[in-house]
């Protein structure tokens, strides 16, 4: 097993080889006039994908539940939590490969990569923006939702695309299918009822502040979500998981990172709205429906340490679209300042997830807060 220090050699190794690709292999490309727009710009996609994929394939020890997997795609028979789907491509297909578990790591890496970065360079207003969201919010994020990141990358690259094109049967399809990387993916059934069309204000603001209800009296919360998952137990096809959530009161009231989620939440989904007039775009729309949905969804279930923020990763993916289709209704003298202003909080609050709060594990130990501060 390579050791925690390796971590920095590969990232010297990234820098390395990223020059030596600047500087041997750009200038030799021909046209290169062609490549002048960043939108059209596969080198940029390239360099950008590789960095990301590359540190992610190869932390070794990186991330809350590394080991867990590194266990069960060494010792398939001993960890029975995954379903037999993704069983069967993720680990038993792999293991005709290679039986180190590194293996797992790189495809989830990825495919988990790829399709996030690919759907930027395709869709993004201002590329850059959605890129530095993406790094900041939720690339350190999927170190830990191994699972759940793969499936929210196959629904941002593919999900999206069929709901834009009204290809409802492709979406329940894709649905039923990366619901078996990730039983989450099964909430976005219910997003079929919101789609891309613009409602009245008043349906969001209604449906906004009964949400938010839930989470002020979290007595009235936890008896009723408890009793719908405790109905739900008796469907097949629900988790034992996802059942035994309702069993543990201890698990409802762990709640310190989730408030501040909540608070962040729905902070800007307040700013989105002040410019709700302006909004026409049914892409932008779609984003708006999307990230309030995850908000919604959140908020209902913010009481549940793990279900409700792991609900709203569908709908928070919206903002590497949404933000910058938001900037592009300023004048261009205000969209450098609204730009740096977005820029600095998610850097600023990225930083104080990943390296002061240390979520999700996903930093070398030396280079943690509160190794540093000692």
């Amino acid at each position: 097993m390579i050791k925690m220090s390796a971590f920095v050699n590969i990232f010297n190794s990234i820098v390395k080889g990223a020059v030596f690709f600047i500087k041997e292999i750009i200038p030799k490309l021909n046209p290169i006039k062609r490549l002048i727009k960043l939108k059209d710009n596969q080198i940029y996609f390239l360099c950008v994908f590789f960095i990301l994929f590359v540190l992610s394939a190869f932390r070794d020890g990186l991330g809350t539940d590394y080991f867990q997997y590194a266990q069960a795609y060494s010792n398939p028979q001993s960890f029975d939590k995954f379903s037999f789907l993704f069983s069967y491509i993720f680990i038993d297909s792999l293991r005709l490969i290679s039986r180190d578990y590194i293996l797992f790591f790189i495809v989830a890496a990825f495919i988990t990569n790829y399709f996030f970065i690919k759907e930027i360079f395709r869709n993004s207003s201002i590329i850059g923006v959605s890129l530095l969201i993406y790094i900041f919010f939720f690339y350190l994020s999927s170190f830990n939702l191994v699972r759940q990141f793969i499936a929210i990358s196959l629904f941002f690259y593919f999900g999206i695309n069929y709901i834009q094109n009204n290809k409802n049967k492709h979406y329940i399809l894709l649905l039923l299918l990366i619901a078996q990387i990730h039983f989450s993916a099964y909430i976005l059934f219910v997003f079929l009822f919101f789609k891309d069309k613009k409602r009245p204000l008043y349906f969001y603001i209604l449906l906004w502040v009964i949400s938010v209800l839930f989470v002020v009296f979290k007595d009235f919360q936890f008896a009723i979500i408890g009793y719908i998952i405790k109905s739900l137990s008796f469907l097949s096809f629900i988790s034992d998981k996802f059942t035994s959530y309702s069993t543990s009161y201890l698990v409802f009231l762990t709640l310190g990172k989730t408030n501040l989620q909540f608070l962040i939440r729905n902070l800007l989904l307040i700013l989105f709205f002040l410019s709700f007039n302006k909004l026409h775009e049914k892409k932008t729309i779609l984003y708006l429906n999307l990230f309030f949905f995850g908000i919604v969804i959140g908020n209902f279930l913010n009481i549940f340490n793990q279900i409700g923020p792991r609900m709203s990763y569908f709908g928070d993916i919206a903002l590497i679209f949404l933000v910058p289709d938001y900037i592009k209704l300023y004048k261009k003298k205000w969209r450098m300042f609204i730009t740096a202003l977005f820029l600095v909080f998610f850097i600023s609050y990225g930083t104080y997830r990943f390296y002061i709060k240390n979520e999700s594990e996903a930093l070398p130990k030396k280079w943690r807060y509160t190794q540093i501060i000692k």
